[in-house]
């Protein structure tokens, strides 16, 4: 909401097609800021989101750790040199498609695939090897106890 009113108050309603002054509007991040400068302005602007990571680290058999910053600049990097030259609108959707029904990441139709001929994974048959991802640390666990004692009306807690 408060997104919505930032476009209409800074940009006459109309989302800009910058990515830089997309970032400025509450609740548009990196991933989304690239798609939208991608698919509606068609601008040579990467949208990376999990799908892309999964098959750009395939693609080239990554062993960098896609929960990384470092990372995902340099998939974005990857990305933004892949799609040069191309329709900037129809690159990025059909990477994200290629990412959401042909390069899963429990299911993988390399068959399917129009890019298994370059993919380095495919090749070597480690596709199940990438992304690297590092483990989440395990959240503590805390145990409590609460005494509550209610006397006379009145709520003592220990």
């Amino acid at each position: 909401h408060e997104g919505a009113k930032q476009v209409m108050n800074n940009y006459n309603g109309r989302l800009p097609d910058d990515y830089d002054e997309l970032l400025k509007i509450s609740g548009i991040g990196p991933y989304t800021a690239g798609a939208i400068t991608s698919i509606a302005y068609n601008k040579e602007v990467p949208a990376v989101d999990g799908n892309v990571l999964r098959v750009i680290s395939r693609l080239y058999e990554l062993e960098d750790d896609i929960s990384k910053q470092k990372t995902i600049k340099k998939v974005r990097e990857i990305v933004q040199d892949l799609m040069k030259g191309s329709n900037p609108s129809d690159f990025t959707q059909g990477l994200m498609e290629l990412g959401a029904l042909v390069c899963m990441p429990q299911v993988i139709l390399c068959n399917k695939c129009p890019l298994n001929q370059v993919c380095h994974a495919f090749n070597n048959h480690t596709q199940m090897n990438y992304p690297i991802k590092s483990k989440a640390k395990k959240s503590p666990e805390y145990s409590f106890k609460t005494l509550l004692i209610i006397k006379d009306n009145k709520i003592l807690l220990g």
